[in-house]
């Protein structure tokens, strides 16, 4: 699995690998490619950043050096937090495995109250074959766009 973090002039990708413990983390290596790159481009990056994703990962037992590994990541994406990320950003999740690639769109629900963080758009989700070009995954991820709130 992986994330699409869409600023206003690049795309901020990263992994996202599952513990043994069934949570989700995110970690590097990451991505920026820019917004005025093409399809194929933008299709070779989240496609490099699903081979990143694992699972069964140990859960970090060291909350210090967590926090330093997530906001090393964070610098890579250009901004300075996960709020600014969030109150900035749209954002596409994208799930792979041996058959297919699933690109859905997700609703901003802001940084505070009841509905905060980023909730998918499931009936705007988009099926490629894992079999899909560079390209066809680029333009997915465009169309995606599109759908985010």
């Amino acid at each position: 699995m992986c994330s699409i973090y869409v600023l206003p002039d690049v795309y901020f990708i990263h992994p996202l690998s599952r513990t043994k413990d069934g949570f989700w983390l995110f970690h590097g290596p990451t991505s920026r490619v820019d917004r005025t790159s093409d399809a194929a481009a933008l299709g070779q990056a989240v496609l490099d950043m699903l081979r990143e994703s694992r699972t069964e990962v140990p859960a970090p037992t060291d909350t210090k050096s967590f926090s330093a590994s997530c906001s090393q990541i964070l610098k890579q994406s250009g901004v300075k937090s996960f709020l600014h990320l969030q109150r900035n950003a749209h954002m596409i999740q994208v799930e792979g495995n041996h058959s297919h690639i699933v690109m859905t769109p997700q609703r901003n629900g802001g940084s505070s109250g009841p509905s905060r963080g980023y909730h998918p758009i499931v009936d705007k989700a988009t099926r490629l074959p894992n079999t899909a070009t560079q390209n066809d995954v680029g333009q997915c991820v465009v169309a995606a766009i599109a759908h985010c709130t």
